[in-house]
């Protein structure tokens, strides 16, 4: 999905999303730049192990981190502070 909306499935949301049908569903919850990095939370699969990728315009990907869930949500920072746009996806393995 894209365009102008503020939730999704009846949670706040603001962006753009694709969702898709699959094992699990995700659901994004940007926390922010910091001083530090972006920090963005997931919900996921309990036990299952997610890719996260970055891109800069949407067309090559590149590994940031894995991460196997050990609860239902999962907090991901990503320490590179850029002045552009970074774009993130969650894989499921």
């Amino acid at each position: 999905m894209v365009g102008l909306f503020n939730s999704i499935a009846g949670r706040p949301w603001y962006g753009v999303a694709r969702a898709l049908h699959g094992p699990a569903a995700l659901l994004f919850q940007p926390k922010g730049p910091t001083p530090n990095g972006f920090e963005f939370q997931f919900q996921g699969e309990r036990g299952r192990s997610y890719r996260i990728d970055i891109s800069a315009e949407l067309s090559a990907w590149a590994p940031l981190s894995t991460v196997t869930t050990t609860n239902a949500s999962v907090m991901v920072f990503d320490p590179t502070v850029l002045p552009s746009r970074r774009f993130y996806r969650v894989v499921a393995q």
